[in-house]
């Protein structure tokens, strides 16, 4: 996979990251205050590996190429709408 690929595919997962953590609901009334975190994204040759390094419950995550994941602050999660 080209460079160009991988790093698209980063950049979509980071994102991914931080609209599963923007969006997740809070208490009525409650005031949200966005976390502070630090991931980082490699690709291996199995699939992906997310490293957390700050404000995430998880340490590391991976998983296969070609497979979807929703992913939050607790790690691998189930999408509500029926995906993994």
């Amino acid at each position: 996979m080209n460079r160009a690929r991988v790093l698209t595919l980063a950049a979509s997962v980071a994102a991914l990251i931080l609209f599963a953590v923007a969006l997740r609901p809070s208490p009525a009334g409650a005031e949200r205050e966005l976390a502070d975190f630090a991931i980082t994204v490699e690709q291996t040759e199995e699939g992906l590996r997310l490293a957390c390094s700050r404000g995430c419950a998880w340490t590391e995550l991976t998983w296969s190429a070609g497979s979807a994941q929703s992913i939050d602050e607790y790690g691998m999660a189930t999408d509500p709408e029926g995906g993994e």
